[in-house]
């Protein structure tokens, strides 16, 4: 019997260090290879830029404005990728994800011939005003017999005017819609867009079981006799957050573990005294199934908190309501609401409990859910 061929368009990037971003890709990837043996699923590196449709002639300058900035910028600065995090990075993609073997330009994906198609996970439908990134909207009318998501994220809690009627008309050709948080579920009904399910990331269809046979342990753990670690895992800039965490955990006779750099970009005159600033995909897991506590402002730092039953607690971050709708509705599912805090109330934590029956049973039936609905997009 012939296989089923599935593309998958996510976020994924070989010149990105974003650690959920490159396990969310593999979670979906390897879930479907290894749970539908009549599917081939392959994930599609999409050349960055590719198929940009502006919407607004405003959008179109901000758009070439801010890459020339971003360019300029790291020329300016020196700004450099730290190179063996990089090949780290690509090594597991390459390694662990079935993935195409070049970034695909919109002709080409124009071109290709699939039984289905998904879009997801992760914030494949971030929001720009005035342009959409239209290759994670799926676009490819002749060719793609039927188009789906899985657990797609807008990253935001709005879609900008101007884009409203183009998203609506492209995900009206899609079979089934399936987004990541209950939040992006309202912002399609209010365009009219209905039946859309809420399912769950792709990093919670693994089991810890599955999760923990891929996890290595940082050569710093064995190296310097750490036997008692926070993992402090931030997005963006870290360094002041860093320090009031030290200044709370080494008075207790705990380390304080983080991965500086966390974009990995670093500037030429920047020096680092740390050994995790190579981390690979695989020891962070390691770090987060291993660590006393996980303090983090990361939606993907939250979900294997959860998943290795990890006493957590995630800081709230300023400016960034976008990144926070993310963790209060997964906290919000679980009922641990009382887990985001600001930096400054971070002795809450001696009277904090962490309820994980209580966790685990409400994933669970989320996960059963989403698992029943890639049966029925995958076998029907």
């Amino acid at each position: 019997m012939k296989k089923q061929t599935i593309a998958i368009i996510t976020q994924l990037s070989l010149d990105s260090v974003n650690f959920g971003n490159h396990l969310q890709a593999f979670a979906l990837n390897d879930f479907i290879n290894k749970n539908y043996g009549n599917v081939e699923a392959i994930t599609l590196q999409i050349k960055a830029g590719t198929g940009i449709k502006f919407t607004s002639v405003k959008g179109c300058l901000r758009y070439y404005y801010l890459n020339i900035k971003k360019k300029v910028y790291r020329t300016v600065k020196g700004i450099k990728p730290v190179e063996l995090r990089l090949k780290r990075f690509r090594d597991f993609a390459n390694t662990n994800i079935n993935i195409s073997d070049h970034e695909m330009k919109m002709a080409e994906l124009k071109d290709k011939v699939y039984d289905k198609m998904i879009v997801g996970s992760d914030v494949v439908w971030y929001q720009y005003p005035g342009y959409i990134d239209m290759p994670r909207f799926l676009p490819f009318y002749k060719n793609v017999k039927k188009r789906y998501s899985y657990a797609a994220s807008f990253g935001n809690e709005k879609i900008p005017n101007e884009n409203v009627k183009l998203i609506k008309y492209w995900l009206g050709h899609f079979e089934k819609i399936s987004v990541r948080e209950s939040v992006a579920a309202k912002m399609l009904l209010d365009i009219g867009i209905d039946n859309v399910e809420h399912v769950c990331d792709p990093t919670l269809l693994l089991t810890p079981k599955e999760w923990r046979g891929i996890a290595h342990k940082p050569q710093i753990i064995d190296e310097q006799k750490i036997d008692k670690y926070v993992f402090a895992y931030f997005l963006g800039s870290s360094e002041q957050k860093i320090d009031k965490l030290k200044a709370y955990y080494e008075n207790q006779g705990f380390r304080v573990l983080y991965i500086p750099y966390v974009n990995g970009l670093i500037r030429k005159k920047e020096k680092n005294d740390l050994g995790l600033i190579d981390c690979s995909p695989q020891e962070w897991i390691w770090l987060i199934d291993n660590a006393k506590y996980v303090i983090t402002d990361s939606f993907h730092g939250l979900v294997f908190s959860v998943l290795f039953e990890k006493s957590f607690v995630c800081i709230r971050r300023v400016f960034s309501d976008n990144i926070n709708s993310r963790i209060v509705d997964f906290l919000k599912m679980i009922s641990a609401n009382d887990k985001l805090i600001d930096l400054d109330e971070i002795d809450k934590v001696k009277e904090m409990k962490w309820e994980f029956e209580q966790y685990i049973a409400s994933i669970q039936r989320f996960i059963a859910d989403s698992k029943e609905y890639l049966n029925s997009i995958i076998g029907d």
